[in-house]
């Protein structure tokens, strides 16, 4: 106890007391002694109680008697009976003596009602405040602490905890080495995708609690890839090489999976050695719900895929929280684009389109005199497949128009092979094969047979026109250039008479030299007659020793009449084949075509001189027997992937029967190749596109061996197709992550893709009961809100938004670039708050034991110590207890002022 003066100063006025004690004295002189004494006294009494009132004199002393406040955590994370705490409260009572209580609970907010609360989170400074706030001034601030230790809001206790002692109960009580927990942290997906589609589902896990080795660092953020069959449940381990050779002695393991739509599609391992995060990568096919929708509700649904990761740790005591074990976001199902897929002959790219329309992929046939001729009309497609096409049925027109279109607009290009494709079809030194990721030329090395061809060349006036003279004389130089010195070649030149430019000769060297300078020498005149020029190549062919023999004859007019009938047919029967070329608007195409079918040849129609390098160079390439073609069985060796093949057992896949020999270009990548390293799945990067070349058919007997045995054959192509598909710029990842109650949203794009201006995002808050709304069922809409998005980085935009718990949010984000709108629409599901993230919770439990044995109070006590060693006690915390005089002092003397006034009036 002490005893002290507010204000000293005051008694200064004790001086007063000497005038006023004479004066009064001498006032009283006429009342007898005893009583004037008496008074004086009275008089003197009061002025000196008024000056040591004034002077505010106070009395202090220790109070040691607690107001004891038993704080109750009823958050979801808390697994106790509420007996526990009960049980507890009415222990503890049992002996609290003078002390006060009372009993309060909280989670998200507080209550003296334990059924209001909100458990969706726990915010212990609000608790410790409201445990304070409830203490009188006079009595020490306690409280009883009932809590698993995770706060998830509100964890700044440090500025609380001075103000409140605090006995801390952790329940349920959690052994010392039971502190290891993992969790799902994040997810990234991609927000949109195809129907069929295979795209990367990213995990990452978090650890915290492992004892591991000191050395290296934490394994952060490592995404790994392994292959599966889809649907499978294997496991692998995709940081398995971080692992070999240095574990330590305590790891923790477990075991996450992908769930599509509610079906298991996937499962990996995750092994952690030391606290940290790993990435684990899943690679899955974007599928609707099965079946036909029975409601709009289930058709919305279509066209959504929902992905839920879970993840099980391999032992329960690695994990103290499955709340946090789980992950739901979604991806939207868009349309797939348009294919166009470029067809020789009618039905002949049929099979390909009934395997893809297999794979919800929409598919346009045309002809090859159809192809878009501008790179704006391409534009509307998404792929560009041709089935087996020889390059002298594309015009120079469509092929520059091709090459913008994959080069420069990002377009996706598959070749897909046969007899008239690549090497066979006239590719070579072509702007086909500069798209192309092969060399469309066979291996010199090859064998093969031998050739006798006869170029038969229409030099008339009429030549003339449009350079075309000039053009058949670059024509017949390509075609001479596809064949090999085996092989022999002779061109004869017509008018009104022939003449053999080049005679009938084996290719050496030296003859191709002699055979180009007489090439060089054509020159046009005279008028057309067809039928000596088609006898005198008879005459040549007929005795020229080779395996294959055959003509090609090229006209642009009308021939002078002749017998071409039985010399058609003389020239089959001698096992001469004929083809024919008919040049322009004048040439007479029913006679070419005729010649054509009898000789057992093909017929062209060509309708630009500039074309014509490019059928002679096919028909030749087809008559030498078809170029670089190998037959045979011809089993398949892996060489790399694509992300769509991910989980595709290729060892499961039957040999082809043949394909088309060519050369893959140094910077492509090889999927495939035959025994003898050639070529057979084979793409590249071609400026902002992708093409693909298919060396074997997909018409023939080639492929029948995958087409009958092969049950992911349709698969097979939808993934492919998928992969060269035409990506728009605005292709972006979405990754989600949740924490403090908020969701966080960051969208990915291509830094090339600038918005003008900002990207919003429109929220939706669902709940899972559905109402009516007229005759449909809809999700109930809690909550809509736009929240911009902010440009964090070059191509990546975030946004933040409160979120509760339990609640499904439909996301829906729209950009604007390029004078259009860019839109992504998801979806996630907040699986749980940051009550349940431990790498929050552990430091708040240190933290609540630190705080605990700092303000003198004990962690996990006995209820019936609560209060026992309290009383009798002066000790531990207390508050000073104060008592100031002044106003006591002031009633005495009053009382004692009346006294001297009845002293005065009293009549004696």
């Amino acid at each position: 106890m002490s005893f002290f003066f507010s204000c000293p100063y005051c008694f200064v006025f004790i001086f007063v007391l000497v005038p006023l004690f004479l004066y009064w004295k001498k006032r009283l002189t006429s009342d007898s002694a005893w009583r004037g004494g008496v008074i004086l006294l009275l008089r003197v009494s009061t002025v000196c109680l008024i000056i040591f009132a004034l002077s505010g004199p106070i009395v202090t002393w220790k109070n040691y008697t607690e107001y004891l406040v038993f704080a109750v955590d009823r958050s979801g994370s808390v697994a106790a009976p509420e007996e526990a705490a009960e049980n507890f409260i009415e222990e503890s009572v049992k002996t609290q003596g003078k002390h006060k209580t009372a009993t309060i609970f909280f989670a998200r907010n507080i209550s003296s009602d334990m059924m209001q609360c909100d458990s969706s989170a726990t915010n212990l400074s609000s608790a410790m405040i409201a445990a304070a706030a409830l203490a009188p001034e006079d009595y020490v601030p306690r409280m009883v602490l009932f809590s698993d230790g995770t706060s998830s809001g509100g964890t700044d206790l440090e500025k609380v905890s001075e103000e409140v002692s605090m006995d801390m109960v952790f329940w349920p009580t959690l052994p010392a080495e039971q502190k290891r927990e993992m969790w799902i942290e994040k997810v990234t997906v991609p927000p949109t995708g195809y129907e069929g589609q295979v795209v990367g589902v990213d995990a990452y896990i978090h650890m915290v609690g492992v004892n591991s080795l000191e050395a290296g660092n934490s394994a952060e953020g490592n995404l790994g890839v392994r292959k599966q069959e889809e649907g499978g449940s294997k496991t692998g381990n995709q940081d398995a090489e971080g692992l070999a050779g240095g574990v330590g002695e305590k790891v923790t393991q477990g075991n996450i999976q992908l769930f599509r739509n509610g079906e298991l599609v996937d499962a990996q391992a995750v092994t952690f050695e030391k606290d940290g995060v790993r990435g684990v990568r899943f690679q899955a096919a974007v599928t609707g719900t099965e079946g036909e929708p029975e409601n709009d509700t289930q058709a919305k649904k279509r066209e959504v895929v929902r992905w839920d990761i879970r993840l099980h740790p391999e032992k329960s005591e690695d994990d103290v929280s499955e709340e946090n074990n789980a992950f739901t976001v979604f991806t939207q199902i868009i349309p797939h684009e348009r294919i166009l897929l470029v067809q020789r002959t009618a039905n002949l790219g049929q099979k390909l389109k009934e395997s893809l329309e297999k794979e919800f992929i929409e598919v346009e046939m045309v002809m090859p005199d159809a192809i878009p001729r501008t790179r704006s009309a391409l534009q509307k497609y998404g792929l560009v497949i041709f089935v087996n096409i020889p390059a002298g049925m594309v015009s120079a027109e469509c092929m520059s128009a091709l090459d913008a279109y994959v080069r420069e607009d990002g377009g996706g290009f598959i070749v897909v092979g046969g007899d008239q494709a690549f090497t066979s079809g006239g590719y070579h030194e072509t702007q086909l094969e500069e798209l192309l990721p092969v060399v469309c030329k066979e291996a010199r090395e090859k064998t093969r047979k031998e050739l006798a061809l006869v170029l038969v060349v229409d030099r008339s006036e009429s030549m003339k026109e449009g350079n075309a003279i000039s053009l058949a004389r670059e024509a017949v130089k390509k075609a001479i250039g596809q064949l090999f010195p085996q092989d022999q070649v002779g061109v004869l030149a017509y008018a009104d008479n022939t003449v053999w430019v080049v005679p009938l000769l084996p290719l050496t060297e030296e003859n191709k030299e002699d055979a180009f300078r007489n090439i060089d020498l054509l020159e046009a005149m005279n008028t057309t007659n067809i039928a000596p020029a088609l006898e005198k190549a008879f005459l040549a062919l007929r005795e020229a020793s080779a395996d294959r023999k055959h003509i090609i004859l090229m006209s642009d007019g009308i021939s002078n009449p002749g017998d071409f009938s039985g010399i058609a047919q003389k020239i089959r029967l001698a096992g001469i084949s004929i083809s024919t070329v008919a040049l322009g608007n004048e040439a007479d195409p029913d006679l070419l075509r005729d010649l054509a079918l009898i000789g057992g040849g093909n017929s062209y129609v060509c309708t630009e001189a500039v074309d014509l390098p490019q059928i002679f160079m096919e028909e030749t390439a087809a008559a030498a027997a078809k170029l670089g073609i190998i037959e045979g069985k011809t089993p398949l060796r892996q060489i790399s992937s694509i992300p769509g093949f991910m989980n595709f057992d290729f060892t499961k896949m039957p040999a082809l029967l043949g394909y088309v020999q060519t050369h893959a270009k140094a910077d492509s990548r090889v999927i495939f190749e035959s025994p003898d390293a050639d070529p057979i799945l084979v793409w590249w990067k071609c400026g902002r596109g992708k093409t693909v070349a298919f060396t074997s058919d997909m018409e023939s007997h080639w492929v029948e061996t995958w087409r009958t045995g092969w049950k992911s054959f349709d698969r097979f192509w939808a993934r492919l197709v998928n992969h060269a598909m035409k990506k728009d710029t605005s292709d972006g990842i979405l990754q989600i992550t949740y924490e403090d109650n908020v969701m966080q949203v960051l969208l990915t794009v291509s830094p090339d893709f600038l918005p003008e201006g900002e990207i919003k995002m429109h929220l939706e808050a669902k709940e899972e009961r559905l109402e009516k709304e007229g005759e449909k069922e809809m999700p109930v809409v809690e909550e809509r809100k736009v929240v911009l998005m902010r440009n964090v980085a070059p191509g990546r935009y975030m946004a933040q938004v409160k979120v509760d718990f339990q609640k499904y949010y439909d996301l829906k984000l729209i950009a604007r670039a390029s004078g259009r709108d860019y839109v992504w629409r998801t979806g996630t599901v907040a699986n749980f708050t940051e009550e349940y993230r431990p790498d929050k919770k552990f430091k708040v439990e240190e933290n609540l034991r630190q705080i605990s044995e700092e303000t003198g109070g004990k962690v996990n006590p006995q209820a019936s110590d609560i209060f026992a060693e309290k009383n009798g006690k002066e000790e531990g915390r207390y508050v000073m207890q104060t008592l100031p005089f002044w106003p006591y002092l002031l009633l005495l003397s009053l009382f004692i002022w009346m006294g001297e006034i009845f002293m005065r009036r009293w009549p004696i």
